[in-house]
């Protein structure tokens, strides 16, 4: 994976995370550099008269892992998605109250190979813990693909982004957050 110290990109996706998430940036992925990592905590619970007497809690929790290269190779995309199915063993705690956990993977790269492009949208990945009782987990992978473009000599960007089933609700927030912040 490279990293680039001052990727304007990186900065515009970490943008609509900032306010809810925490942000690590230049984060040590099991001995793997990513630019940064975004971690969101939630919990609700309901109780009577006083917080001891609790009729039930839930936890949800989302991990964001961002990913940059120059291009994703379907070798490299193996590599992205081996090193998110670690983080699910690691990141993810089941338990009574746990109702989910999302993995999602944003890899923004300059070109894709067809091959990596085919690999990525048909990649799944759910487990549900003790049938569901305890949660459940995904993984979801985005892909940006940046191509900068001149016309009339000025400079214009456009994306292309694809994403597995599960992480076609976040492509579409980034394709809303990346076409408002051009304007």
């Amino acid at each position: 994976m490279d990293t680039k110290e001052t990727n304007p990109l990186l900065k515009r996706l970490l943008k609509p995370y900032r306010r809810y998430f925490d942000i690590f940036e230049n984060y040590d992925l099991f001995g793997t550099k990513i630019p940064a990592m975004a971690a969101f905590h939630s919990r609700g619970e309901k109780y009577v008269l006083t917080k001891k007497a609790k009729l039930w809690g839930v936890e949800c929790h989302e991990y964001v892992f961002f990913f940059q290269t120059e291009k994703l190779t379907a070798d490299a995309f193996d590599e992205m998605a081996e090193l998110l199915k670690k983080a699910e063993t690691e990141f993810v705690k089941p338990h009574d109250e746990h109702m989910y956990t999302h993995l999602t993977a944003i890899i923004s790269a300059e070109k894709t190979d067809s091959e990596a492009e085919k690999m990525l949208c048909a990649f799944k990945s759910r487990k549900n813990y003790l049938f569901s009782l305890h949660g459940w987990s995904d993984i979801r992978m985005v892909l940006i693909e940046t191509a900068e473009t001149k016309k009339d000599s000025e400079d214009t960007e456009s994306f292309h982004i694809a994403s597995n089933k599960n992480g076609r609700e976040t492509a579409k927030l980034l394709m809303s957050e990346l076409t408002e912040q051009k304007k």
